[in-house]
């Protein structure tokens, strides 16, 4: 039995599996049992002991008292070395859960993914959660952020004992930078039915509203009477779905905005990509930016906080107001008329972007999750 134990925590399991289990593999190395504390029964790699607690993502649900009950009695019980916890109400709930047994030596670390409270927020997020936030921090030891905005509110504002700014989860480069051969982009575009010169815009994301997907489609109703061989190309599931395609029906765009589900090959599509487009409202980073400049494929962006630390302005990308569909349309229309431009973005893609990579992100996540405290 390993002579350590670290407890992770999110408000679903889908987090956990999707963005941590390099980490839960990382600390299974460095002879930890690795327990997690989620909602949602999937399998979880490199995972010793999986507890269901019924959180719910909603801080105002009843669910969430049992939620907290349960995952007292658990840290209690079992004797936890350190405790790092995910998303919002999982987070807060974790931390006064833990209050005790940090007084006795636990380590209590919080990974934000992007703070609720934000520059240009609703009122309402801050009325919410930043006084919560304030005062869970006070039982925080570290404190982890992905984008140079929330670095720099947490130091100022909170009252944790550390802060980290680390660049994200991180995105496995041997997926995103192997080349494939013009035989098998052929087989791509021909899969969806695209024409040699089809000029094709992609994004990839959950269909909702903070996506933002339906102004892309907007702008195609306007776009496609000047620019015939546009398509969108939109991966993805989620809530919007339903509405997404009643907007398609109804601007007569069934041939020009492909919903293409949930994805796995999102590399090979990014390589028959002519422009990657995200329209999110809030990012805390937007690792999909990452990805499609790292197959050199040029990018327009939202001005947010994520994304303004990976897109450079003029050099691999614009960015652009998330609600200005005038400037989405004007970009598009630029670039697809100025392929030199294009071309440029694109040699510039990978320009210092190798700190998203995940053996980066590991190096930076391991200073911090594996440091002895003294």
């Amino acid at each position: 039995m390993s002579s350590k134990k670290v407890l992770y925590v999110a408000s679903i399991t889908g987090h956990i599996t999707k963005f941590h289990l390099p980490y839960l593999k990382l600390f299974k190395e460095n002879d930890y049992e690795v327990h997690v504390a989620s909602n949602g029964e999937e399998f979880i790699e490199n995972c010793d002991k999986h507890i269901q607690i019924p959180f719910e993502r909603s801080p105002f649900k009843l669910n969430n008292i049992k939620a907290y009950q349960a995952l007292k009695k658990l840290i209690q019980n079992e004797n936890y070395d350190t405790i790092v916890c995910h998303t919002p109400v999982a987070s807060i709930l974790t931390r006064f859960a833990a209050r005790k047994v940090r007084k006795k030596g636990t380590r209590v670390i919080y990974m934000s993914h992007g703070f609720h409270f934000y520059q240009g927020a609703p009122l309402k997020n801050w009325l919410i959660y930043y006084p919560i936030e304030k005062l869970t921090s006070r039982m925080t030891d570290d404190i982890l952020t992905i984008n140079t905005e929330d670095y720099a509110f947490a130091q100022k504002k909170l009252k944790a004992k550390n802060y980290h700014y680390v660049h994200g989860m991180g995105v496995d480069a041997t997926q995103f930078l192997k080349e494939i051969t013009n035989e098998e982009k052929i087989n791509i575009r021909n899969s969806f039915h695209l024409k040699a010169d089809d000029f094709v815009i992609f994004f990839a994301g959950e269909l909702n509203e903070n996506k933002n997907q339906i102004i892309l489609i907007e702008a195609m109703k306007d776009l496609v009477t000047t620019i015939p061989q546009i398509k969108l190309l939109l991966a993805g599931a989620g809530p919007s779905e339903t509405f997404l395609r009643e907007k398609i029906a109804e601007y007569h765009l069934e041939d020009i905005v492909y919903l293409i589900g949930y994805r796995k090959d999102i590399p090979q599509i990014l390589s028959i990509t002519d422009l990657y487009i995200s329209m999110s409202i809030r990012e805390g980073l937007g690792l999909n930016l990452v990805e499609a400049l790292m197959k050199k494929v040029p990018v327009i962006a939202s001005d947010n906080r994520g994304h303004r630390d990976i897109i450079k302005n003029n050099e691999n990308g614009y960015l652009i107001g998330a609600k200005d569909i005038l400037a989405l349309e004007d970009k598009i229309k630029y670039l697809f008329y100025h392929p030199e431009i294009r071309k440029t973005f694109s040699e510039n893609a990978r320009n210092g972007i190798e700190k998203f990579y995940l053996t980066n992100t590991m190096e930076e996540m391991k200073e911090v999750l594996l440091r002895k405290e003294g």
